[in-house]
């Protein structure tokens, strides 16, 4: 899974990544917002918190 997000040896931009990922998952609702972050080994109480 980790690999859907490398971006050129870039951790940031990986992160950057998941978390455009996260954010595109919320308009869809709570549960693809939650099987989104399940799928990809993501907190979704973190990424709440950073938005």
């Amino acid at each position: 899974k980790k690999l859907e997000f490398a971006f050129a040896n870039s951790d940031y931009l990986a992160l950057l990544r998941a978390y455009k990922g996260w954010q595109l998952s919320t308009k869809e609702g709570v549960r693809a917002s939650y099987n989104y972050c399940r799928q990809n080994f993501l907190s979704g109480r973190v990424l709440q918190e950073k938005r």
